[in-house]
Formats: C-alpha cells, sequence, structure tokens
C-alpha cells in the first residue's frame, strides 16, 4: 500500500489503486490525467507529482484562481483551467481521469459520464471517490450529524444527490464498486 508524508486519504487511495498498472517505482510517467471538480487543488498539487502532464478543472472561477494562487510556477506539468466538465473541449485523450467529491454535483449526471469516458483512452481508468451516504466525516459542519451546526434539511438534499448518482453508477456503468469508512470508491475501465 503506498503512504505518502501528507496523511491525504484520498490520495493513498488513489495511488493504491493506480500504482500497479500506472507508477513503475514512484517514477513520472508520460500520461496525460484530467482531474475534475479539483476546487482549490489539494490532490491536484500531489498527484502532478506522478505524471507528465496534469489537467486539473473546474467550473467555480475563484477556486481556479485560488488554486493558481497557491501553485504558482511550482509545476511545470500541472495546468488549471475554468471551466465545467460539459463544456471542456480537447482532442485529448486521458490515460488517467479523476473526479474526486464532486459528480454528485452534477446536473446531467448520464451526460457527463458518457462525456467523460469519451475523453478516454484506450485501457484507460476513471477514478470516481465520493463521500459515503450518511452524516459523518464531511468537510462542512452543517453535513456533520456530531456538529452543533448539522441542518437535517441541507443533509437530506445531499444525501438525494449521492444516492442518485450512487444507483445511476451502479445500473449504468460496469463500475468496480468499493467502498471503506471515509468514502465510496468508483473505477471504471476502457
Amino acid at each position: 500500500m503506498y503512504r505518502n508524508k501528507n496523511k491525504n486519504k484520498n490520495i493513498e487511495t488513489i495511488l493504491d489503486i493506480i500504482s500497479d498498472k500506472y507508477i513503475y517505482k514512484k517514477k513520472l510517467l508520460k500520461y496525460k490525467v484530467l482531474e475534475i471538480g479539483c476546487g482549490i487543488g489539494i490532490e491536484s498539487r500531489l498527484l502532478c507529482n506522478f505524471f507528465y502532464k496534469y489537467i486539473a478543472i473546474d467550473k467555480d472561477e475563484e477556486v481556479i484562481n485560488i488554486a493558481k494562487e497557491l501553485t504558482h510556477k511550482l509545476y511545470e506539468n500541472l495546468f488549471y483551467k475554468n471551466i465545467d466538465i460539459l463544456k471542456f473541449h480537447t482532442k485529448n485523450k486521458f490515460k488517467i481521469i479523476f473526479a474526486i467529491n464532486t459528480l454528485h454535483f452534477c446536473k446531467e449526471l448520464d451526460y457527463a459520464i458518457k462525456y467523460i469516458y469519451s475523453l478516454l483512452k484506450k485501457n484507460g481508468i476513471i477514478i470516481i471517490i465520493e463521500p459515503l451516504i450518511e452524516p459523518l466525516r464531511w468537510g462542512s459542519s452543517y453535513l456533520n450529524k456530531d456538529s452543533d451546526d448539522f441542518d437535517i434539511n441541507k443533509w437530506n438534499k445531499k444525501k438525494n444527490l449521492l444516492e442518485t448518482e450512487h444507483n445511476y453508477l451502479l445500473d449504468n456503468t460496469k463500475c468496480i464498486y468499493i467502498i471503506n469508512k471515509d468514502f465510496r470508491i468508483y473505477i471504471i475501465n476502457k
């Protein structure tokens, strides 16, 4: 099992999944990677060290600007773009595509999954990591039932999004589904 010094569970899980097939002795691989919904780039900055070219996109301009500020000229292979996945048009295909805590926000999940799949190279892999469908260990206090700020109405809206996404992925893709104490993982191969 891969362990990183930054103790990011998402990164450890991703590297465990792809290490046997895509990472050789922790050397930089000549793969183009796409991360969807990168936010301020926490995972991007850690994962880009393993790949030749890493493109991280998010539709929120504010978070992309923060990601760019935090990364300013530190990584030659990391590129942030302010764009929605459904408007991201490229001739490039990617060997690995990550979607970390983001797909449950997609309003057109069916179209988004098909479009993301179309961006994948032959023998590529899509790794989708999503929160558990229970009100525990969320970044926002109003989604954690142990918090004084817990809001049952906000939680129920989030839960509906997560359940819809979960059912769609299991019913409409040939994904491998893994669940652990911290999150749900869907792996789709091409």
